[in-house]
């Protein structure tokens, strides 16, 4: 069987969706039908929290501005849950005739079953009221024009409060009687920009505010090293050094920071509206940036040794040359025949070798430039945390790079062969 208080619960629920559908209209109307909704929403509100009487003044006010019938429905609904309340045989009455017209209005569908259930439990009430003649006149339209004015203050804004006046704050919704002038209101939550309005309060009248407070941006500040990209949920956000930290929607992202030469880096965080949150990303070189520099340095060492070895080419083409020089002058030993060619056969080898330094030297340069031009590094956004698997994965190897450069010398070819693996 179902409690009443979840039954009201429900009834809450009703009333609240039933807002976003009641106030379809042209341009023209806008205005009007906003006020009531406004005054709709707020007698919503007070009927979730208990305030009935609250609820029939605003529910009263906005059938008044837009007579539809599922706001008919709730100031029935209302005036029901306040006869029960304060037994006053007037709410009993109004109910009655609010479900009675609704039910004339609306001829099926809609909230039929409802109403007529209510008038199920309301009239035999009625019936024995009147026949023990306890059914009293409702009070002059005059006597509502003496009544203290009322006060709503609503919000959709989660943890939202309200002061009135400078007093204390109080939670949303505010339902409260007010002296008559005008009145000072103020509605905050925490992340969010407050609002305050000033009011004009008649007697009789009802005032009612709805307010929605503009969010206040989470922030994110990132101490990454100069030039550093970075990312968040996959867009750029900027580079470092940042000039001031990166406004943001307030709860999950993920953020990357990346950097050619480094490997990335990423962290999932959780932002807070109206406060800055700063993460530290310390970038380590990668492998691909460290073998580009090995290489590059490989292929000056083999720029130096083909240097030193065509120094010696030249040094014994020298040598070989003043041996033909003597002999134009006059006649050489054998010997010195001898010395001559081998002066030239080592003048041969060494240019030889120079040449395979030479080649060994352009092409190492050539692979770490490219492999220090193309380190360009990725993360990967982690899965959802109902994806992740139950166990801890294992760590996988880091990414290696294997490299090899033999040279290649024939009878007609001298070059060098290079074998790169990532």
């Amino acid at each position: 069987m179902k409690t009443k208080s979840h039954s009201r619960f429900q009834q809450a629920v009703a009333l609240v969706t039933a807002s976003s559908i009641l106030f379809a209209s042209s341009a023209g109307a806008q205005a009007t039908n906003d006020q009531a909704k406004t005054y709709f929403n707020a007698g919503a509100q007070a009927y979730t929290i208990g305030e009935f009487a609250a609820a029939i003044q605003a529910f009263d006010a906005a059938y008044k501005i837009a007579p539809k019938p599922a706001i008919l429905f709730s100031l029935a609904q209302a005036e029901r849950r306040q006869y029960f309340v304060d037994h006053k045989t007037d709410h009993l009455q109004k109910a009655i005739d609010g479900f009675h017209k609704y039910l004339d209005e609306v001829k099926q569908g809609g909230r039929r079953v409802d109403a007529t259930q209510a008038l199920e439990e309301l009239e035999p009430i009625y019936a024995e009221m009147k026949k023990e003649g306890k059914m009293t006149a409702p009070p002059p339209p005059e006597a509502a024009a003496k009544l203290p004015p009322r006060l709503m203050v609503t919000s959709p804004t989660p943890g939202a409060q309200v002061s009135v006046d400078g007093g204390k704050m109080s939670d949303a919704p505010y339902v409260s009687e007010v002296k008559t002038g005008k009145h000072s209101v103020r509605v905050e939550a925490k992340g969010f920009d407050p609002e305050s309005r000033d009011i004009q309060a008649l007697d009789g009248g009802l005032v009612a505010l709805d307010l929605d407070l503009k969010e206040r941006p989470a922030y994110l500040s990132v101490d990454a090293p100069s030039g550093s990209e970075i990312q968040v949920d996959g867009r750029p956000a900027g580079v470092t050094p940042l000039t001031q930290p990166i406004a943001l929607t307030h709860g999950r992202h993920f953020v990357a920071v990346v950097k050619n030469g480094s490997l990335g880096y990423s962290t999932e965080v959780n932002l807070v509206r109206g406060e800055t949150q700063k993460i530290g990303a310390k970038l380590v070189s990668s492998g691909q940036r460290t073998a580009s520099y090995v290489v590059l340095a490989t292929s000056l060492g083999a720029l130096a040794a083909g240097g030193v070895f065509l120094g010696i080419s030249l040094s014994k083409q020298s040598k070989a040359k003043s041996i033909l020089d003597a002999q134009g002058s006059g006649n050489i030993s054998n010997a010195q025949l001898d010395d001559y060619a081998n002066f030239r056969d080592q003048r041969d080898r060494f240019r030889t070798m120079s040449y395979v330094s030479f080649g060994a030297c352009a092409g190492l340069a050539v692979t770490g430039l490219f492999l220090y031009a193309f380190d360009r590094p990725s993360v990967t956004a982690p899965l959802p945390s109902s994806l992740e698997p139950s166990a801890t994965p294992k760590t996988p190897p880091p990414p290696s790079m294997e490299m090899g450069a033999v040279p290649i010398i024939g009878p007609s070819v001298v070059g060098a062969a290079f074998a790169v693996a990532f």
